[in-house]
């Protein structure tokens, strides 16, 4: 089998996946599943269920076997003529960065605080707290003029986009692994698939999904990453040792053309 790989927006972009597969632009992809609430509403699992595990490789297997057990999760993706193979990727786990200290939930009270959405709704409870949903692409500029005063990422993405530099102070609370990628296949290809074939890219879909999720573990809890950022910047005093990696983000999104795939 040869494969055709097409990456950011050389066939569809990262929100045109799911579209592009049902269309059969391309054989399979990987679909950001938090781009499409309303269609996809169970692939939101992990990100409704905070404090479960911030094992990134254990919410991807957790996320699989669910949906291998709920015919509703697959069925999500077979009314958009595709078949659903394996999570493609899960957040490390979400943590609080702020521009201060963070000793308690006292120090979030009456603050705002910068999310995807989705997790905003972990601030219920916490006094006067105020979400402020936007992008990651936006956190660097509301942080610095003030707009927020806390923003929840995962560590890796702290890195990715140099929030570290307007918030350099991290409480590590692990409220979740989140997963945000799935892996899929046009319908109609896959029905034109040997039935050994279809059983090869299930096993490496599912290959895939761990591989992914060790990586995002292992270079977002890199050891010693802490400490060379306290020395490169008085101002870090971030809680805990985890997160801050030295690493890029490994957000994927593509689609690959027929007879291949995203790679």
């Amino acid at each position: 089998m040869e494969w055709q790989e097409s990456y950011g927006g050389s066939i569809v972009n990262p929100k045109g996946v799911l579209e592009g597969i049902e269309l059969g632009l391309g054989d399979i992809g990987i679909v950001t599943t938090i781009f499409h609430s309303s269609k996809l509403p169970s692939q939101a699992i992990s990100a409704v269920t905070p404090f479960v595990a911030a094992d990134a490789r254990a919410v991807a297997r957790a996320v699989d076997e669910i949906a291998k057990e709920l015919p509703a999760m697959q069925n999500e993706f077979a009314a958009q003529n595709q078949v659903y193979l394996a999570v493609g990727f899960v957040l490390d786990t979400y943590q609080l960065f702020s521009k201060k200290p963070i000793n308690g939930l006292g120090d979030v009270e009456g603050g705002k605080v910068a999310g995807a959405g989705m997790n905003l709704r972990y601030l219920d409870g916490i006094e006067g707290a105020a979400g402020v949903r936007g992008g990651l692409a936006d956190f660097y500029n509301v942080l610095q003029t003030g707009l927020v005063d806390h923003a929840m990422l995962w560590p890796e993405s702290s890195k990715t986009f140099k929030i570290v530099e307007v918030a350099p102070y991290m409480l590590r609370a692990d409220i979740d692994a989140v997963n945000s990628k799935t892996i899929t296949v046009n319908k109609d290809y896959w029905d034109g698939l040997p039935a050994e074939v279809q059983d090869v890219l299930k096993e490496v879909a599912e290959f895939d999904r761990d591989h992914i999720a060790g990586i995002a573990m292992n270079r977002g809890r890199k050891p010693g990453s802490l400490h060379r950022r306290r020395r490169n910047n008085r101002r870090n005093g971030c809680l805990g040792t985890g997160g801050l990696g030295p690493c890029n983000s490994q957000h994927r999104s593509g689609v690959g053309r027929k007879p291949g795939c995203q790679g």
